[in-house]
């Protein structure tokens, strides 16, 4: 009996963290010899006993439908807002509540639906009404190179604000470039230009051909070399319009670098307290930011670092196909 796993979305469109996450996910998981496969939707002969659904998409809703039909067991891995208490209830009061009216998403019709850390899982209780028996709180995976002993490469500068990430609008780099033309710093951007927003690529490019230098961009870069690029920097800065819980800061965090962020909800996680936060809509106050981060200590007290280790994380997967009826080994 095979796990048969669907993505979030086509990825000619689009392919970012959570895409980049589901893969490595998947493929550590085939490593323990559990049987799977990546379900061709053309493909009429697979066969599989659980569906794994990656995304909170509509899309989805269909081959949901199909599988409880088939007596298909199911199982849907989504990102929700990371807010809790007063913030989640205040949240299902205005924008979520409103998409909520039609129904409940299709997602809520799994018999597992995971999520990411505890703030989801209280969002999916208070929010969605889940019962408690149907959430997994599962973290994501950091590569494990960023748990090896920190190493200064003699190969890269010192002294420079790393910015990790498909450089975007949501990701506001621009926003960061400007402030860091006032306090003088040097900027990495390491990340592709998004596709779908070529003015966006001509502004930040604009930025980096007049900074003399001091700013550059790197893509297609490879996870020992990332850890290198945040060994050298003097801080990680997540100055996003909106994240769930981004890679970059865990990465960030484990490698002991001080880490600026948005004033924004994805900053109240627990385990970025510790992190500098700012204004990311004002240029100065994103300035006086970079200048008070490059001064903090790397002190992250609510972080636990070896839940985001890949041998964890899959050993829950493997957990949670068991408890669906796949009698599957791997690690317990």
């Amino acid at each position: 009996m095979n796990i048969g796993h669907f993505p979030a979305q086509p990825h000619c469109f689009a392919y970012g963290g959570f895409d980049i996450q589901m893969n490595r996910v998947i493929d550590l998981i085939a490593a323990e010899n559990v049987p799977m496969v990546r379900v061709n939707p053309w493909d009429r002969e697979v066969r599989f006993g659980v569906a794994h659904f990656w995304g909170g998409e509509e899309s989805h809703a269909t081959a949901l439908r199909f599988c409880a039909e088939r007596g298909i067991r199911t199982a849907v891995s989504v990102l929700l807002p990371n807010a809790s208490g007063g913030a989640a209830k205040k949240l299902a009061a205005r924008g979520f509540a409103r998409r909520l009216v039609k129904g409940p998403p299709a997602y809520t019709k799994a018999e597992i639906v995971t999520v990411i850390n505890d703030q989801q899982a209280t969002f999916a209780r208070e929010v969605l009404r889940l019962p408690e028996a149907r959430i997994r709180v599962i973290p994501t995976i950091v590569d494990e190179v960023f748990f090896e002993p920190t190493v200064r490469s003699k190969s890269l500068p010192e002294s420079y604000v790393l910015c990790v990430g498909t450089v975007c609008r949501r990701k506001n780099q621009l926003t960061l470039l400007r402030a860091a033309h006032k306090t003088g710093h040097r900027v990495v951007l390491c990340g592709h230009y998004d596709d779908a927003d070529p003015a966006y690529r001509q502004e930040v490019q604009a930025e980096i051909d007049a900074s003399g230098g001091r700013f550059c961009r790197l893509s297609g870069v490879s996870a020992r070399q990332l850890r290198e690029l945040y060994e050298n920097c003097s801080l990680l800065a997540c100055i996003s319009d909106h994240e769930t819980e981004p890679a970059s800061v865990l990465e960030a965090m484990i490698v002991g670098k001080p880490v600026l962020t948005s004033e924004r909800p994805f900053a109240d996680n627990p385990k970025f307290r510790g992190c500098t936060r700012c204004d990311a809509d004002s240029v100065d106050a994103m300035a006086r930011g970079i200048r008070e981060a490059c001064g903090a200590e790397a002190r992250y007290p609510d972080f636990v670092p070896h839940q985001h280790r890949a041998s964890s994380v899959v050993a829950s997967y493997i957990a949670l196909y068991r408890d669906l009826g796949l009698p599957v080994g791997g690690p317990t």
